[in-house]
């Protein structure tokens, strides 16, 4: 049986079987592709752009555009032109949902006074049974929440709590939480709590964001709280503080309606460190169907991964997407292209 497994990219994960070894030849028949040399250079060109891409040693680089229409040159200094990631681990444990409430406080006060922390919200014995829940950590779906809030900007203290069960024989091994969202709809500061022990604390802003790593290694003081094997349960708890959606300057009325319920957000637990990010690509084929259109085909010298990236000038707009095949022999979790 063939199992390819093309993929454009887009925002959700996805399992790339391994392809059989006769797949790539076959794939690359349908893709009138020729061989590249190891340095050239492609200019993509219409009456409104011209989009340059150079490569060298095999490396490709947009190397800068201009705008025909307005006259203005724009060169690129550094360009990584395209990094794969894929999940780096056999133990990835998804958190599909929470526990949560707003704090007690009716303002905000300083973090040692805040209400949730003096209640205990932390540790494994306090009850949740009357927060509400909560698809993630920005808060999508919302709902048994008695006090709900629907502002813009939040300033006071917000608290997450979710049950994690690990396997095992993963015990010893180093845990790696992944947490919290890409952009500025965020909580702009983080508390971490395993089984009542704090193990981590992030203050984060900016419109573009990465989500906090909390590691716990066997030398780590909340590693030994930790419960492994089936029926054994760890509570992850979340402090969380402030949120601003204001951006490009428009009135809360008008971000009320604008911003959607946000879902770029990461939670899961990893056994040993979370990404495998893919970078070494290297120039093997290409095919300039147009003076507008090309599309090069980029080999992975580590690890066997194939990409068709395609890129391409429409009027005054430029676009670029990409097909992965996985030629490593092995399945491969996809998380994200850029």
């Amino acid at each position: 049986m063939d199992r390819r497994n093309f993929l454009r990219a887009g925002l959700m994960s996805a399992a790339l079987s391994a392809t059989v070894a006769a797949a790539p030849e076959k794939a690359r028949k349908v893709r009138p592709l020729r061989h590249a040399p190891r340095n050239g250079r492609v200019d993509l060109v219409n009456d409104c752009l011209a989009w340059h891409l150079e490569w060298s040693g095999g490396k490709l680089a947009s190397t800068g555009f201009e705008n025909k229409l307005s006259g203005h040159t724009f060169k690129f200094s550094e360009v990584q032109e395209l990094a794969l990631a894929f999940s780096g681990t056999s133990h990835r444990i998804e958190i599909p949902w929470w526990k949560f409430t707003f704090s007690l406080d009716e303002r905000p006060v300083p973090q040692d006074q805040e209400q949730g922390l003096k209640h205990d919200y932390h540790l494994p014995a306090t009850s949740d049974q009357d927060w509400g829940v909560t698809e993630n950590l920005l808060l999508r779906g919302l709902r048994g929440v008695k006090a709900a809030r629907d502002a813009i900007t939040y300033e006071g203290y917000g608290w997450f709590r979710c049950w994690a069960t690990l396997p095992k024989e993963v015990q010893g091994q180093e845990i790696v939480l992944v947490l919290g969202g890409y952009d500025h709809l965020d909580w702009n500061e983080y508390w971490v709590y395993v089984n009542g022990i704090e193990i981590g604390h992030r203050t984060v802003q900016g419109r573009w964001r990465t989500p906090g790593q909390f590691s716990l290694t066997a030398a780590s003081p909340a590693y030994a709280s930790l419960r492994f094997g089936a029926g054994e349960r760890n509570l992850i708890a979340l402090r969380t503080r402030g949120y601003d959606k204001h951006f490009g300057g428009y009135s809360d009325e008008v971000l009320r309606h604008y911003v959607f319920e946000p879902s770029l957000a990461d939670q899961f637990i990893t056994v040993g460190q979370p990404y495998l990010r893919v970078t070494d690509f290297e120039v093997a084929e290409l095919n300039q169907s147009s003076p507008a259109k090309v599309t090069f085909l980029l080999r992975s010298q580590s690890l066997g991964i194939h990409a068709s990236v395609n890129y391409e000038l429409d009027d005054p707009t430029r676009r670029k997407w990409v097909e992965i095949e996985n030629s490593s022999g092995k399945d491969l979790l996809f998380l994200a292209v850029c």
